[in-house]
């Protein structure tokens, strides 16, 4: 670059001194070219830009571009626009002590990871918070925002310090809207005045988008406010004048920007984004929109989904959270009003929708045959056998092998998790898989024996359809089978 600038520079005078043939005039225009350039390749002109570039901090931001540009030019120096502005983000970086690398000695934070909210909110990280349009991912932001206000718990879980001061950057909303939501959490005064923790507020209406000169903002008003809370919602609409494609890797640009801005002032930041169309059931990284290169900036990411997409009466949520600060793990949860609160696990959930979803695919045996266990159960008479599904003829088990039949429903409606399993001596009951504990009324004793502990591991096929052996050669299975038929007609012979 200073090679051409040299050559610009000399252009002129070389040009009228090459014009005379003299080889005398020739070597003086030699000379001077590389007088010239030792001069402008120098290393003080660059020196004294870089010195302005320094002085140039405390001049207000969008003007400090301008400035340096017109000094490089007062020195002679020709230098675009990308690199003065990391010249300039060199000096800003320096003037906080973190430029250049760490060399042997110095020393790095080797403290424990801490957290604003455990498990989900990391203290001086960056958080991506994914979910698809009208979930409630912003609600659920300033919920979260107003537990911590108010001093209460979210999802169960405490704070494990007072909740800082936020700044809120929030385009994707018009001024109605943003009041409306901050009323219905509690974060507007009743006059409409924006009141603590919100202590800068950007809307819709008075836009800050996520360029170069809003990034810059961001990261002033979060060294103005160490350890703050940034909010940005969303990255689409503080990114969408800058014309990105989100598919491009270009497109996670604003965020890395961000990121590397607001860390060094110890703020946390949490970033709103929407997911994917066709990406239900996959992991918060895959949720995202547009370049996978996005959720690998920030330091935790977060989805949120409906448990139940198609049934509008089931108003819960998942939550699934994945990063850097700890293990993976998903919450099922639930609004009521500017208030969260977790009903459960994610893994039990799935186990709901996949019994739910059993359920749907029931025989009209299975179906009659785990109405009997509900039903017993509900009316206290305890665990049903074999024996209590061959005597109801709404199982419509008959003959020789009803015993064999009835053991193998059972089996089946356990491996779908609907009921749970027991022993009972060479035979097995059933209770509903919902009731709680190894307590309560067990199967009557009789030629079969107590209860014994829960089933674990079921014997016979996998399906859930209900089947009978082939007849032909026995092995050890049908042996079994045998001895069972036998046993359950022993208790079928004393209930006649």
């Amino acid at each position: 670059m200073l090679q051409k600038v040299a050559d610009h520079a000399l252009q002129a005078e070389l040009k009228a001194i090459r014009e005379e043939s003299s080889p005398q005039r020739q070597a003086a225009a030699d000379q001077a070219q590389a007088r010239r350039r030792a001069d402008l390749t120098g290393s003080a002109p660059m020196r004294e830009l870089r010195r302005l570039s320094s002085d140039l901090l405390d001049q207000p931001r969008k003007e400090r571009l301008p400035l340096l540009r017109e000094a490089a030019g007062n020195l002679s120096l020709r230098v675009k626009d990308p690199e003065l502005r990391t010249m300039l983000s060199e000096a800003w970086l320096a003037s906080r002590g973190r430029c250049g690398p760490l060399r042997p000695g110095d020393r790095l934070d080797l403290n424990p990871q801490q957290w604003h909210l455990p498990g989900l909110l990391l203290k001086r990280g960056s958080h991506l918070l994914i979910a698809q349009p009208k979930v409630g991912k912003s609600s659920w932001v300033l919920g979260l925002i107003a537990a911590w206000s108010r001093g209460e718990t979210f999802l169960g879980r405490a704070f494990t310090e007072p909740c800082p001061e936020v700044v809120l950057v929030w385009p994707d909303q018009g001024e109605g809207d943003v009041a409306r939501m901050l009323a219905a959490a509690g974060l507007l005064g009743s006059d409409g005045g924006v009141r603590a923790p919100i202590v800068a507020l950007w809307h819709a209406g008075r836009p800050l988008h996520l360029d170069e000169e809003g990034i810059a903002t961001i990261a002033e008003e979060a060294t103005r406010r160490p350890g703050c809370l940034v909010v940005v919602d969303s990255y689409a609409a503080g990114t969408r004048v800058m014309g990105l494609e989100e598919a491009s890797a270009e497109f996670a640009g604003p965020l890395q920007g961000l990121v590397e801005e607001v860390d060094p002032t110890g703020a946390t930041l949490l970033v709103v984004h929407h997911a994917g169309k066709s990406r239900a059931g996959e992991g918060p990284a895959a949720l995202s929109r547009g370049t996978t290169a996005l959720p690998a900036v920030p330091s935790m990411l977060l989805a949120l989904g409906k448990v139940n997409p198609i049934d509008r009466e089931d108003q819960r949520l998942l939550l699934m959270v994945e990063g850097r600060g700890g293990p993976p793990e998903t919450l099922a949860i639930v609004r009521d009003g500017d208030r969260w609160t977790s009903c459960g696990t994610g893994e039990e959930i799935a186990a709901e929708v996949r019994r739910e979803a059993a359920r749907e695919k029931l025989t009209p045996r299975q179906e009659a045959a785990l109405e009997v266990v509900e039903r017993r159960w509900g009316d206290g008479q305890g665990e049903s056998t074999v024996a209590d599904l061959v005597a109801d003829p709404d199982c419509e088990l008959e003959g020789k092998h009803a015993g064999r039949l009835g053991r193998k429903v059972l089996q089946a409606l356990g491996r779908m998790r609907l009921v749970q399993l027991r022993k009972v001596g060479t035979g097995i009951s059933a209770r509903p898989w919902s009731a709680d504990g190894p307590q309560g009324p067990l199967s009557a004793a009789g030629p079969i024996g107590l209860a014994g502990p829960q089933i674990s591991q079921l014997d016979g096929p996998g399906d859930q359809e209900d089947q009978e052996d082939s007849p032909g050669g026995e092995d050890l299975g049908g042996l079994c089978d045998r001895l069972q038929v036998e046993a359950d007609q022993i208790l079928l012979t004393g209930m006649q």
